[in-house]
């Protein structure tokens, strides 16, 4: 029952993990963009936590397929 519901809230967290590298960068890289009167760091950040978001659902992934 246990690994049961580590599965279901490791499944429950991977669409969030996913959705909220890409949406932090996206504030971050919008508000410096403001803020130096740039155009490319949205765009940066955006891909840089798309990587990084699915870096984490992968670890976590593997994390959990070592504790069954």
């Amino acid at each position: 029952m246990r690994k049961r519901m580590r599965s279901m809230a490791v499944g429950l967290s991977v669409p969030a993990t996913l959705v909220s590298g890409p949406v932090a960068g996206w504030l971050i890289g919008t508000w410096l963009d403001n803020r130096l009167g740039t155009g490319y760091w949205m765009v940066v950040l955006i891909i840089i936590g798309t990587i990084a978001g699915f870096k984490l659902m992968i670890d976590m992934l593997i994390k959990l397929g070592r504790e069954q």
